[in-house]
């Protein structure tokens, strides 16, 4: 029981992390539409999708225990 615990909060740990990383993309994504910088849009673009997705990940995993 107590490693289940320890497992959970370290998922939580991770969640939180891609979290921040997560709300960086978005702040990046959103900045580069409103400067008009479209030669980095793409890479930010990107980066919302890959963090998006890892999250979507991790929020599956703690649910499924």
């Amino acid at each position: 029981l107590e490693q289940q615990k320890t497992m959970v909060d370290e998922l939580q740990q991770e969640i939180d992390q891609v979290k921040v990383k997560f709300q960086e993309a978005q702040d990046s994504y959103a900045f580069c539409c409103a400067t008009g910088n479209w030669q980095d849009l793409s890479t930010a673009k990107k980066n919302v999708t890959k963090y998006k997705k890892q999250l979507s990940f991790l929020l599956r995993q703690r649910a499924a225990r």
